[in-house]
């Protein structure tokens, strides 16, 4: 019986170092993440969504909403292409240098997107 003793001490050895654990298997990393993430994207759009009213001009800012902020650019959605228009004219006008300057965000560009 010592043999087979010692035998299977040796399987449980093996098998103690070839098994995998599984790790957390809950949501909560990806949770805490996403979290993270929503209020760090919440936080950088409401001192944007403070600069776009203080610069955009009022005729602009009731058919525009600011959709997000990835990567230093800011997504700003309008409902047609009339109103892409008039926005990328005044952005490209000195706009888009005034909005980065007075939003507290660390933004390099606007980007717009047509859709309701």
């Amino acid at each position: 019986m010592g043999a087979a003793a010692a035998e299977l001490s040796g399987v449980e050895r093996l098998r103690q170092t070839r098994l995998r654990t599984r790790g957390d298997q809950t949501l909560r990393t990806e949770m805490d993440r996403a979290i993270h993430d929503a209020a760090r994207t919440r936080r950088a759009l409401a001192g944007c969504a403070e600069a776009w009213v203080s610069v955009v001009p009022p005729e602009l800012i009731d058919r525009t909403a600011l959709e997000g902020v990835s990567r230093g650019v800011l997504t700003v959605r309008v409902p047609d292409n009339a109103v892409r228009f008039q926005l990328d004219r005044f952005l490209r006008a000195g706009g888009q240098r005034a909005f980065v300057a007075a939003c507290p965000a660390s933004l390099r560009q606007v980007r717009i997107i047509v859709g309701s």
